[in-house]
């Protein structure tokens, strides 16, 4: 989503099936648009190394295109889309680089991809896990469905939900 890339060219048609390469950001669209609630923020600080003394894995003083990024870079603020991560490479909503180009593995090589420094998501409206676990049910009820999921951890490298970190949530009050 927070991803600037441009419609990849292929010497094989099916190349970005196989391998799932997205042929353009969804998020594309909504630039200048709502993708969050009111108060949410999401900058990319790529320089910042540590937070209250805890590394922080992420930062680099320059990418792997020898761009040197910015203090932060604005994603989102109070909800709105303002801007991607991106590479030299300039696509028709991210005009000029911002230093978040990454060297990857990807199906056994070594390559360049555009992916995320330190990011901070802050939002202005906090709640406890009680209440937010009680809107969660009653969105639940609703929605008139049988139970929802709650993950609680993404495998950084590949994106991959843990398994064991899926809890089921009935409507019925724990």
């Amino acid at each position: 989503g927070i991803l600037a890339y441009r419609r990849p060219i292929f010497s094989e048609p099916d190349l970005h099936s196989r391998y799932d390469i997205p042929l353009e950001n969804p998020f594309a669209l909504r630039l200048e648009k709502r993708v969050a609630g009111h108060g949410v923020n999401v900058t990319a600080y790529p320089h910042l190394k540590t937070y209250n003394d805890v590394g922080l894995i992420g930062h680099s003083p320059i990418d792997s295109e020898f761009v040197v990024p910015p203090e932060k870079v604005s994603l989102i603020e109070n909800g709105i889309l303002k801007g991607f991560l991106n590479g030299r490479t300039p696509t028709p909503y991210a005009r000029h680089s911002n230093g978040h180009m990454n060297h990857v593995v990807f199906a056994n090589r070594l390559m360049q991809h555009v992916g995320p420094s330190v990011i901070k998501i802050h939002s202005e409206q906090t709640h406890s896990l009680e209440e937010i676990m009680d809107a969660f049910r009653k969105k639940i009820r609703a929605e008139n469905l049988d139970y929802g999921i709650v993950i609680d951890m993404i495998e950084p490298l590949t994106g991959s939900v843990i398994r064991d970190s899926i809890r089921q949530h009935s409507d019925t009050p724990s």
